[in-house]
This record gives C-alpha cells, sequence and structure tokens, in this order.
C-alpha cells in the first residue's frame, strides 16, 4: 500500500510522519461473510486539503472473485 501526499495537501499541523498506513490483522473484517484485506489509515478523521494517490497492488482471486475497494471506520463498511 502506497499514500502519495502532495506537500500542499496536509492541513495545517500535520506532518506527513505523522501519517500511517497500517494493515489490519487477517481475518479481523468481514464484509457479506468474506474475510477481506484491509488498512488502516491514521490519524483518524484526517481530512487533506486536496486530492491524494492512494496505490494498492491488487491480483485478482484464482476463484474468479470480484475486488471491491470499500471504506471501513470503527469495524463497519462505509
Amino acid at each position: 500500500m502506497e499514500l502519495l501526499i502532495p506537500p500542499t495537501a496536509l492541513p495545517a499541523g500535520t506532518k506527513a510522519s505523522d501519517i500511517r498506513v497500517q494493515p489490519v490483522a487477517a481475518g479481523s473484517i468481514n464484509v457479506n461473510g468474506s474475510s477481506v484485506t484491509a488498512y488502516e489509515f491514521t490519524p483518524d478523521g484526517l481530512q487533506f486539503t486536496q486530492p491524494v494517490i492512494v496505490r494498492a497492488p491488487l491480483t485478482a482471486p484464482a476463484d474468479g472473485a470480484t475486488l471491491w475497494p470499500v471504506s471501513v471506520a470503527n469495524g463497519k463498511v462505509e
């Protein structure tokens, strides 16, 4: 997972070193009964002042399942 942040996208008082992207423990989040791969972005509630780029290396599942990017907050899909 890669997060590309333009220098002018950071809100006042926020440094790039304050931002973390961490994988969530495997199997800890389920969507419609299926375990998903998830990442947590912190600090929670951070709003950038302009768009950023999130790059996620994705590989199509061997079983032909569909890949769905979703937002999860407090363990719930939004």
